[in-house]
């Protein structure tokens, strides 16, 4: 959303939810596709559509035609290879901490925010394994993740339930 303002800033700091015309809208998606990469526009510009659709729904304006939106991109995801993550291990780091929860992200391929939030309480032990349960903090949804014995070792001592898994 901060980025999107400050795009939206930079295109037009004057603009106000009246002047959201198609016009307008045309230019301002040329403006992202010059400013920015093809999924960040998308990503920008749905926001500022879905600002005009609530802004007629609630009423504040009048009906506004939307514009075509920016496709988004199937982008090839680049990945970490198992030499690399044993580099990874094998290189000395002044905080043991990021670089544990670093190789714990690597070894179960979970996202940095949802890491760095990990609590104990999310940890259990079953007669399967290990796995946590999550609410992912991209899409908000409740994951069930086994965690590998690799992975475990990251973990370090069990603490407080309320405690930061990666504390720092």
């Amino acid at each position: 959303w901060i980025s999107m303002i400050y795009q939206l800033r930079r295109f037009d700091c004057n603009a106000r939810l009246m002047d959201l015309n198609e016009d307008w809208q045309e230019r301002w998606k040329n403006h992202l596709l010059k400013s920015v990469k093809q999924n960040s526009a998308h990503t920008y510009n749905n926001k500022v559509r879905t600002a005009i659709k609530e802004a007629v729904e609630k009423k504040y304006i009048h009906s506004q035609k939307l514009v075509k939106g920016i496709p988004y991109e199937e982008v090839e995801r680049q990945y970490l290879t198992n030499d690399e993550i044993q580099a990874l291990y094998k290189t000395e780091c002044t905080d043991d901490q990021f670089k544990r929860a670093f190789l714990f992200s690597c070894l179960t391929g979970l996202r940095w925010g949802d890491v760095h939030r990990l609590t104990w309480k999310e940890v259990h032990s079953s007669e399967d394994g290990i796995k946590i349960h999550y609410h992912q903090e991209k899409t908000k949804s409740l994951e069930y993740l086994y965690i590998n014995k690799q992975a475990l070792n990251y973990l370090g001592e069990r603490e407080e339930d309320n405690k930061k898994v990666f504390e720092g």
